[in-house]
């Protein structure tokens, strides 16, 4: 019989890049987590079999293929809903803050070579009405790439 546990696992060993990417998740779990991962390793032991009683030692590059998809399956299950890609919302507010961390930080170069308005206390700047929303990363994006003048490669040409 039936049912399976959530899909048929890769018939395949694991690339090196994966099992790199298999310990790093693996040091993020929580600890409440971790002990599923020996329950595992240990269960995949004893059907392969080992003793119940050995000492279960998780070396990544000596586990066999199966117990690596078994953990990197139960590992992403714990791990999916902490990495959300960032909402429009969220990408607008770090463009905003971007975008009012660089005009605070010209004023003060303006001010400090006695061009512009004086330096503004702070809070003042926050008392301010907000300016409409502009799509503030074009600019930013145009001024990180003007000012970076000290790059290793002389030619500008893209060959």
């Amino acid at each position: 019989g039936g049912g399976g546990g959530g899909g048929a696992l890769p018939n395949r060993d694991m690339t090196y890049a994966e099992k790199q990417e298999l310990t790093e998740l693996l040091g993020e779990l929580p600890e409440d987590k971790q002990a599923r991962v020996v329950q595992i390793v240990a269960e995949r032991h004893a059907e392969m079999g080992g003793a119940e009683d050995d000492l279960i030692e998780i070396n990544i590059e000596e586990l066999d293929g199966v117990t690596l998809w078994k953990l990197d399956r139960y590992v992403r299950s714990c791990l999916k809903p902490k990495k959300k890609k960032p909402t429009q919302a969220d990408m607008l507010l770090e463009a905003q803050r971007l975008e009012a961390e660089a005009e605070r930080e010209l004023m003060q170069v303006e001010a400090s070579l006695g061009v512009g308005q004086p330096i503004v206390p702070p809070g003042a700047m926050d008392a301010a009405a907000p300016s409409p929303a502009q799509p503030a990363s074009k600019a930013a994006d145009g001024d990180a790439t003007s000012s970076s003048s000290d790059s290793d490669s002389d030619s500008d040409s893209d060959s």
